[in-house]
């Protein structure tokens, strides 16, 4: 029964007007409370459809109940009722809606808590589902017999580029909502897992084997989700195990253009759990395997960001990665990586500079702060690899002026929690200080 919805209004129409209500939801916040009633009842409706005609209206309708969740709270008669609305929808088998589902999963789990887990054994097996499906991804070539071999073969490529021969590989298509999808999915997971808390533990697992089959992936935005969504599985795991962890935020960053940076102070414990060790040594391996091998510099700063956050979490316990880590920093300093090909440091002419550049240096700062405040005066000769490199990138002239503020800022972090070797470090760094500090007088 669709009274309260207009059947004879175009649907292009309908489907806009619901954009519309979006941002008047995300504007207005509490102000959209005395039409929330009606705007409520026409949505649910829209989520009833079932003609293939009005399967984007109802994943417009599914994903405005979505925003309105985030800014507006409802009550739990409400939230059973979208959600038994939104597993019949996934039934639909149509992308866009799957979509737009796993974003109202997100919104419920953040509006629940850890009340979401009565609904936790529908969403993760369709999460972990999407990170499985081959969907929408089509060999264009004779010799290929189906997709699973086209995606193993794609992820072979992916692992060792050097060495794997993929000439029986001519081309393969992939239709973007495909990858909006999985993409989308790996980033709710890791949300999930932060706002279920405890009750995530029991499918953690799953959802950990699932993320990692995707961790080489063709696709650099499902890379990158993956990192985010194994770093917060974690974070969730060694919080539900130590009250003081949620007081914190396990996170350091560094933005080059306010020059400013956060820092936080962590209660780690003293002894991880199994599962969690399985966790942290399989993201420390593919972070580094990005960090060596991948071309996008979106997942290498990621890459760079989440072994920050591994550093700030688990600190000591990482010291067994701490030196093929530093390789990587020095490599990526010298512009020496896969992701940096065709900057030629010979050159006279000061390269340009674009945002994935700003950021993967932002990253690497974060890194390298992070692995001097977690071993604090001992880092000082694990990272005398990285404090002479930055001092070289000081003295190259052609440098980018981001190039030096990022070195002078990793330099100071490295002095500042050398503590008792400080002085050593200071020496050969005043120079470069001074210097830069008179291009600015």
């Amino acid at each position: 029964n669709n009274n309260n919805v207009n059947v004879n209004v175009n649907v292009g129409l309908q489907e806009m007007v619901i954009s519309v209500i979006c941002s008047i939801v995300i504007s207005s916040r509490n102000y959209f409370l005395e039409y929330l009633e009606n705007v409520m009842k026409c949505l649910i409706e829209c989520m009833k459809f079932v003609d293939d005609d009005y399967f984007v209206l109802r994943s417009r309708a599914t994903n405005c109940v979505a925003v309105i969740i985030n800014y507006i709270d409802l009550d739990n008669d409400t939230y059973a009722e979208i959600m038994k609305l939104a597993r019949v929808g996934l039934d639909l088998e149509f992308t866009e809606l799957r979509e737009a589902t796993y974003e109202l999963f997100c919104s419920l789990a953040n509006a629940l808590q850890e009340k979401f887990e009565c609904y936790l054994p529908v969403a993760i097996p369709w999460l972990i589902a999407s990170c499985h499906s081959n969907d929408g991804v089509y060999s264009l070539c004779s010799n290929m017999d189906n997709i699973s071999s086209l995606t193993s073969s794609l992820q072979e490529i992916t692992k060792d580029p050097n060495e794997q021969n993929y000439s029986h590989i001519s081309s393969f298509a992939v239709r973007t909502a495909f990858l909006d999808e999985k993409t989308t999915a790996c980033r709710v997971i890791g949300l999930i897992a932060m706002n279920t808390r405890k009750t995530f533990i029991p499918v953690q697992g799953n959802a950990v084997k699932a993320l990692l089959s995707l961790g080489l992936y063709f696709d650099e935005n499902v890379r990158q989700n993956v990192l985010i969504s194994l770093c917060k599985i974690l974070e969730n795991s060694i919080r539900s195990r130590d009250s003081k962890f949620w007081t914190t935020t396990p996170k350091q960053t560094c933005d080059l253009d306010t020059q400013t940076h956060t820092k936080s102070y962590i209660n780690t414990p003293l002894k991880l759990t199994d599962e969690e060790n399985i966790i942290v040594t399989q993201l420390f391996a593919l972070c580094l395997q990005h960090l060596a091998e991948d071309e996008s510099k979106k997942v290498v700063s990621q890459s760079a960001l989440t072994l920050a956050q591994l550093f700030e979490m688990v600190g000591p316990v990482a010291q067994s990665f701490t030196k093929q880590t530093i390789q990587k920093i020095v490599t990526l300093l010298q512009n020496k990586s896969i992701c940096q090909r065709g900057v030629n440091e010979e050159s006279d002419i000061i390269p340009i500079f674009d945002e994935d550049d700003t950021l993967l240096l932002e990253s690497l700062s974060s890194l390298i702060c992070s692995i001097s405040r977690a071993f604090g005066p001992t880092s000082v000769s694990l990272l005398q690899p990285t404090f002479e490199t930055l001092l070289k990138q000081l003295e190259i002239s052609t440098n980018h002026e981001i190039e030096r503020v990022a070195s002078l800022y990793s330099l100071s972090e490295i002095v500042h929690y050398a503590h008792g070797a400080a002085q050593q470090l200071f020496q050969p760094l005043l120079p470069h200080v001074m210097r830069g500090i008179a291009e600015y007088m």
